[in-house]
């Protein structure tokens, strides 16, 4: 489906005036985690995306009674393999995790390659509503940094009304290590 387009059941107008549709050609490319400044610090320091377990403090606070919080999962976003309607017409149940931390929320692309245990929002019982639907699924493990191949900073205006882009990293790998474009993330 286009760009334009949405089946009679979406408000279109909604997404489209919304500040999630101009962010969605970067969300499009990749699976995402989210958390804040301090769960990136933590993630960086450690090397690693940890599970949803409440070892740290939770960056968003129903995690613990969600479908990845309960099993204990990394909560991961995809909007590669999800139908562009179905994300759409449910842009308001996901769209603020991009730009709702303070003072910035950072977002963590993935490389789907690393991640072989990654786990289908199909795998959620249907009369499960504790997961963010078409667009939530899951990864078992620790995710290592290794499998980051791009960082994303964003922040909502004052007025609430577009996203904007603090930061935009691409990722590469330097001996083994992860470094950023211009030598440092945040």
């Amino acid at each position: 489906m286009n760009g334009n387009m949405c089946d009679e059941t979406c408000d279109c107008h909604s997404y489209n005036s919304g500040y999630i549709a101009e962010l969605m050609p970067t969300l499009q490319q990749g699976l995402w985690h989210r958390t804040n400044k301090a769960g990136f610090t933590g993630i960086w320091e450690s090397g690693f995306i940890e599970p949803s377990t409440g070892k740290h403090k939770y960056t968003y606070s129903k995690t613990p009674f969600f479908y990845g919080g309960r099993n204990g999962y990394v909560c991961l976003f995809d909007f590669e393999t999800t139908e562009e309607n179905d994300y759409r017409c449910n842009w308001t149940n996901w769209g603020s995790f991009f730009c709702d931390q303070s003072p910035f929320t950072v977002c963590l692309r993935l490389d789907r390659k690393r991640l072989p245990l990654l786990i289908p929002r199909s795998s959620a019982p249907d009369n499960d509503y504790g997961y963010i639907g078409w667009v939530e699924c899951w990864y078992p493990k620790p995710i290592s940094i290794e499998a980051v191949d791009r960082v994303l900073i964003t922040q909502l205006n004052p007025e609430g009304t577009s996203i904007i882009i603090r930061g935009d990293f691409l990722i590469g790998q330097d001996e083994g290590k992860i470094a950023c474009e211009n030598n440092s993330c945040i």
